[in-house]
């Protein structure tokens, strides 16, 4: 079997003498593209010993194309670990063929590494074994079962994360139901668990607690051809459909393993195991958690700077951002839920607390800055307010006093800087308001004082001055008396004389002019005449 190219073909992922691919990279860029990066991959492997069908399985499952060794020819067969990419499903999914055991010492030590490699990555572990070697210990692989347990107990026993174990029975013919099958292999995988040693605080622990256990039994491909086919499109329908009510690959198995870490992960993993590092190794065991947390964290991050630069672009422009307060406190309840949520599988992780606190880091401080950024604009607007009522007042020669203007100035900048207020943050206004106020009333003195504001005081008073005195209606009632003395003669002599004193007028006049008047017409010309008259005078 020729090592393939990335993910269009199978590539040896660990070759015989135990070395790792330098080309799994290749392989992951192939798998997912850019958009498809941070995506969980999911995992398939099959385990079994040599010849008991795992890549004739996979092929049919699958549509892979692993190479197929002969049955008890134990120089064929897979060696090392082959890793292909699924051409049935419509998911990221990676399958692993892993090479079987032989029951050699050596071997067993090799096929037990790769089986512990395997359940650090696999959603669903693929056991595969012949009918005929049911209750065999050698035989069936019933001690890489026992080593699986093992493992996995120490890999994930104290997270009480859960895996697959689906054994896929080859060859059962004779009629016999597979819920006998069932019954049998339960029964063995039992005692197995009972067999196993399992690490300081996990001894109470039941298979159930960490295993679902699947069984699947397929006739004979060849003697049963059509049966067979029926099977495998069952069985292809339950890895490949999530439409499928018996849909396998569920989240409550993933492990976690994004798209980007494949190249990394593995190869970390392997070279622990290699070196006969224990597999409890925090180091290795953390390393998924840690990049998934850091995915996550970027993921929120991007999605809450995207928010940020715009209301960051508002407040450039000279805007407050309507309902800032409110939107802010949604925001990192929102990102901080998301992160949480999708960091879950790690609740017990340093990796998760740490990237979770730089997180609500960024966003307090990113939120306290836009919030301080609004509330020193506010105070600039304003004061600019303050200024144009304060000249708006010296122009009309009137209007509301600097005491009434900053009333109105502070007035609306509480109402506006209200709306920015980030209650989750504690992030207040109050103080801003104060410094506002301190800075009106200063600028209100300056202003009082200023010479452009008392040369338009002068200039109003100048004008009130050189207005007319309008009069007041006035109405008055007098006394007027007239005397008149008119002796003999031609009016060759005369003497007019007056008196007044408010309402009261008197007029005295002397005139020698009777014979004058008489002459003309006018009768006989009393000595002396005394004429009193009433007058009514208004004064509009």
């Amino acid at each position: 079997m020729a090592e393939g190219e990335g993910g269009s073909a199978p590539l040896q992922l660990i070759d015989s003498r135990g070395e790792f691919s330098s080309r799994l990279e290749e392989f992951t860029a192939a798998l997912g593209g850019p958009d498809q990066a941070d995506e969980t991959l999911l995992i398939v492997s099959a385990l079994g010993v040599k010849g008991s069908g795992k890549s004739s399985l996979l092929n049919d499952v699958f549509g892979t194309s692993f190479g197929v060794g002969k049955t008890f020819n134990a120089s064929k067969g897979t060696k090392g670990i082959w890793i292909q990419a699924s051409a049935n499903s419509n998911k990221p999914l990676a399958v692993m063929d892993t090479q079987g055991s032989d029951g050699r010492g050596a071997d067993m030590e090799k096929v037990n590494r790769i089986a512990t490699f395997t359940l650090c990555f696999s959603d669903v572990l693929v056991f595969s074994l012949w009918y005929a070697d049911i209750g065999r210990y050698e035989a069936a692989g019933y001690g890489l079962v026992r080593t699986v347990f093992q493992e996995y107990l120490k890999l994930f026993g104290e997270e009480r994360r859960r895996t697959m174990l689906m054994f896929v029975v080859h060859d059962h013919d004779d009629g016999t139901s597979i819920e006998s099958v069932k019954q049998i292999l339960e029964t063995d995988l039992k005692s197995l668990w009972q067999q196993a040693m399992k690490p300081a605080g996990s001894e109470s622990l039941q298979m159930g607690d960490l295993f679902d256990l699947e069984f699947v039994s397929l006739p004979h491909p060849r003697h049963r051809q059509t049966e067979y086919e029926k099977k495998i499109g069952e069985l292809r329908s339950r890895f490949c459909d999530e439409s499928s009510p018996s849909y396998v690959l569920k989240d409550m198995f993933t492990k976690m393993v994004p798209i980007n870490a494949l190249h990394t992960y593995p190869a970390v993993t392997w070279r622990d195991l290699a070196r006969g590092v224990e597999v409890e190794n925090p180091t290795r065991r953390d390393l998924v958690a840690a990049y998934r947390c850091d995915v996550a964290y970027h993921t929120q991050y991007a999605n809450a700077s995207k928010q940020m630069n715009k209301w960051k672009a508002e407040v450039e422009g000279g805007k407050v951002v309507r309902g800032f307060g409110a939107q802010a406190s949604q925001l990192i309840e929102s990102r901080i839920d998301e992160y949480e949520n999708a960091t879950s599988m790690h609740a017990n992780s340093q990796a998760r607390a740490k990237k979770g606190g730089e997180l609500n880091t960024f966003l307090k401080s990113s939120i306290t800055s836009l919030f301080q950024k609004q509330m020193q604009l506010l105070q600039t607007l304003s004061l600019i307010q303050f200024k144009d009522l304060l000249l708006n007042s010296v122009v009309t020669g009137g209007g509301r006093n600097s005491t009434g203007s900053k009333e109105v100035v502070l007035d609306s900048f509480s109402k506006k800087a209200e709306e920015c207020s980030v209650a989750a943050l504690h992030l207040s206004f109050h103080s801003y308001k104060e410094t506002l106020k301190d800075t009106l009333t200063s600028y209100a003195q300056q202003f009082e004082d200023s010479p452009t504001v008392q040369l338009s005081a002068m200039q109003r008073y100048e004008r009130r001055a050189q207005r007319p005195i309008r009069r007041q209606p006035n109405a008055n009632i007098g006394l007027n008396l007239t005397g008149a003395l008119r002796p003999r003669g031609f009016g060759n002599f005369q003497l007019v004389t007056g008196y007044s004193d408010g309402p009261l007028v008197m007029n005295f006049s002397v005139c020698n002019d009777a014979d004058a008047a008489e002459q003309e017409g006018q009768g006989s010309v009393p000595l002396f005449r005394l004429q009193p008259t009433l007058h009514y005078d208004l004064d509009l």
